[in-house]
């Protein structure tokens, strides 16, 4: 049984029995046990015991003393909901209340330097001009007058204190501020809403200019813009918004031109060309003119560009529908190719600056079944096949019966290139 030494006993092994009995509660390092009788016992931190260890109510008290009433509205007994600068305590009912802040009363001495029984006259105040005479209120708009009218004209105001609207034709006169109506000039015209104006200067906008659906904008080369005039004009026709010029009297039709960048669109205009493209490109690989877009059908045909004008002449005129016609001046070491028929960039036919025309590889000439094609519309133009030189309608004459037809069908075959003619006599 463990126990602790006896006082004059245990001789020479005292130790042991101590520690036997101390080992009941704790470790061989000295700390209590987890299991031991004082594991739930407090144990006092070496820095001191935390404030959460402690009674709530001593932490209440912690806390006044860690946070001293420093203004008006903390203490509990003052009834101010919303305390400002200058405020007082005063006692009552009781209790501590706020109160409007006063200044303390300075007993006085003297008034303007006399003591004793003091009489102040108004020359002491600096009043010595002032009369006793009727003083006017603002409010009574000088009805307290015995002649209202009297005194408007000794201020200046004549009749027009009078009026509650003022005739500005009649009873104005200087400049009248933008600010109040008026131009703020005494020579600038201003701006007429409601009738037609010439308006001239240059007008800085600094929002959106809206014209009605039922209005033109119309843009005047001419002083005259009624009679010989010549002017451009934007306006709806319809669902249309339409970019025109026009003319009248001596006034001549003019072209519109869409400019960006150096590049151009003419349209109209007194030249034979109604509608010129023109662009500048020196980029590798450049467009000059692109037609652009996607055919996204599902049944039918689709064309991406037409060129469809409808033909009515007469007499001995003649039409192109189509013009390639570019104007060599100087010309790089690359290909010259005036037509370039292309499917996924790879060429299917084209036409060089030579006339020399390429089929692509496995492409076809499809001809007609009914008229039929003639390929050379005369016995004197040339053709040559495989590399030939061209030559005319070859002749084959002489006997069949001696061979010598043979011998110059064979030679004209060779000739056009349509055989390599290797026979022997």
């Amino acid at each position: 049984m463990t126990r602790l030494p006896q006082p004059g006993g245990d001789e020479g092994n005292w130790g042991d029995v101590l520690n036997e009995f101390l080992l009941i509660e704790h470790n061989n390092d000295g700390t209590l046990r987890a299991d031991g009788s004082l594991s739930t016992k407090y144990t006092l931190p070496i820095g001191g015991i935390p404030r959460a260890d402690l009674d709530p109510s001593v932490r209440s008290s912690l806390a006044r003393a860690d946070n001293p009433i420093t203004t008006l509205g903390a203490l509990q007994d003052v009834s101010a909901a919303s305390p400002s600068d200058g405020q007082v305590l005063t006692f009552s009912s009781g209790q501590w209340v706020a109160a409007t802040s006063f200044t303390p009363t300075i007993p006085v001495t003297s008034v303007n330097g006399q003591i004793g029984g003091v009489v102040i006259t108004k020359t002491d105040v600096g009043l010595n001009n002032v009369t006793n005479n009727l003083q006017l209120a603002a409010a009574n708009n000088l009805t307290d007058l015995t002649s209202p009218a009297a005194a408007r004209t000794n201020l200046g105001l004549g009749s027009l204190a009078t009026l509650s609207v003022v005739p500005l034709s009649s009873s104005v006169s200087g400049i009248l501020p933008v600010a109040n109506g008026g131009t703020g000039s005494a020579t600038q015209n201003f701006v007429d809403l409601t009738t037609a104006q010439t308006i001239a200067g240059t007008k800085n906008f600094n929002g959106n200019i809206a014209v009605g659906s039922t209005y033109n904008l119309a843009v005047y080369k001419t002083a005259d813009q009624t009679t010989n005039y010549e002017r451009g004009t934007l306006a709806w026709s319809g669902n249309v918004l339409t970019l025109s010029t026009s003319a009248g009297g001596t006034g001549a039709n003019r072209q519109i031109t869409v400019s960006a960048n150096s590049q151009s669109i003419d349209v109209g205009g007194t030249s034979s060309n109604k509608i010129n493209l023109n662009f500048t490109t020196g980029t590798a690989g450049g467009t000059g003119v692109q037609a652009g877009g996607s055919l996204t059908g599902s049944s039918g045909a689709q064309v991406g560009l037409a060129v469809a004008p409808s033909i009515v002449q007469s007499g001995s005129s003649s039409y192109t529908a189509l013009l390639v016609n570019p104007a060599e001046t100087t010309v790089g070491t690359g290909n010259k190719t005036l037509l370039d028929l292309q499917i996924g960039n790879n060429s299917k036919f084209k036409v060089d600056s030579g006339g020399n025309a390429t089929l692509a590889d496995g492409g076809n000439l499809t001809i007609g079944t009914s008229a039929g094609t003639r390929i050379g519309t005369a016995s004197t133009q040339k053709l040559g096949f495989f590399n030939a030189t061209p030559v005319v309608q070859q002749a084959v004459s002489g006997s069949r019966s001696s061979g010598a037809a043979l011998t110059a069908l064979l030679t004209a075959l060779a000739n056009l290139g349509l055989i390599a003619n290797n026979t022997t006599a």
